[in-house]
């Protein structure tokens, strides 16, 4: 089977230079890499290699920019990696391949050793526990704050996921870092209104509604060998300060739910019901574990957190909005032309 490999990137020319030799080097099965890419300045020397294809992305915008990807590939399968992913298992095309040998697959969600510096150290932890292993009395309290343990690789309201099944197996989710997918199948019912979000620095979630979206139209598959090693830059756009971290994280909720509500059949209502309660036990969590160990961090993540919440509400008809993608289609199609 034909498959392409991938890669928006946003100024990272080193290890976008290192994980496309290590892909090319691991294996003859590519058919293209391309990569879609947003920097300040164009990357001259990662076009002089062998199967790579180069395209400059007229937006800095992480999903348009695999959109773009995918409307120039015409492989059956594609791969999709973050820029700063490194090759940890040789093998790993021979892993995808006999995942999507069972037709009714459309998608592969890909293991990888996630370091990710801003996530464990910048962002403050709870002071009230996170059980690994939570009791009874734990999982009604949680269910009750509108956030319950799920299911191994579920996906529900406000982008909340189960764990992926530790021994693989279906799933509703992907990570964003390294997955794959069917072409036939990645877009379908998808609302595009997801870049608008992004394009405005407000959307957050990309993989797991790629991943639920997928799953409505067959089975993913988790691969739990780590074939991958996120080697974080610590430069994310997410990772500009935690107010506007915050406000991200709970502004893109609601618009997380409004999807997953099209998706499922739910009401609107019921959805926005549920994110105001889980918002509200949230944002009084972060205030009990700020007077529990007061801190410029937490302070800055509580006011994120309120004006996301605020402003999602007040937007609550515009994240509802479902986008065709027709705009979004041109300008991917005037981004391939000028490559």
């Amino acid at each position: 089977m034909k498959t392409d490999v991938i890669i928006a990137t946003y100024n990272r020319p080193e290890s976008l230079m290192n994980v496309v030799k290590k892909l090319l080097e691991s294996t003859d099965k590519i058919q293209n890499i391309i990569v879609i890419d947003s920097s300040v300045k164009e990357n001259k020397e990662i076009q002089t290699l062998h199967k790579v294809r180069y395209i400059c992305s007229s937006h800095a915008n992480q999903p348009y920019q695999r959109y773009v990807g995918y409307i120039s590939s015409n492989a059956e399968i594609l791969v999709f990696l973050d820029d700063d992913m490194e090759l940890t298992e040789p093998l790993w095309m021979d892993e995808i391949e006999n995942v999507f040998a069972d037709n009714s697959v459309v998608g592969a969600a890909i293991a990888f050793t996630n370091d990710n510096e801003f996530l464990n150290i910048k962002v403050p932890k709870t002071k009230l526990g996170n059980p690994k292993k939570p009791g009874v009395l734990r999982r009604a309290v949680k269910a009750f704050t509108g956030h319950p343990y799920l299911n191994p690789g579920a996906f529900w309201l406000c982008g909340i996921r189960g764990v992926q099944p530790p021994d693989g197996g279906e799933t509703q989710w992907v990570q964003g870092g390294a997955f794959a997918a069917r072409r036939s199948a990645i877009y379908k019912k998808f609302n595009f209104k997801l870049f608008d979000l992004f394009e405005e620095k407000l959307g957050m979630g990309e993989d797991v509604l790629l991943g639920y979206t997928l799953s409505k139209q067959g089975k993913i598959i988790y691969i739990p060998q780590e074939l991958f090693y996120h080697n974080d830059q610590k430069d994310s756009t997410y990772t500009i300060d935690l107010k506007s971290y915050g406000e991200r994280v709970a502004y893109s909720r609601l618009y997380l739910s409004y999807e997953y509500a099209r998706l499922s059949g739910m009401s609107k209502n019921s959805v926005l019901i549920h994110f105001i309660w889980y918002m509200l036990w949230r944002l009084g969590g972060m205030n009990v574990n700020y007077i529990l160990e007061p801190s410029k961090e937490r302070k800055e993540m509580i006011r994120g957190y309120f004006l996301g919440i605020k402003k999602a509400i007040r937007d609550r008809k515009i994240l509802s909005y479902y986008n065709d993608g027709k705009i979004w289609q041109k300008e991917a199609i005037h981004d391939i032309k000028r490559r």
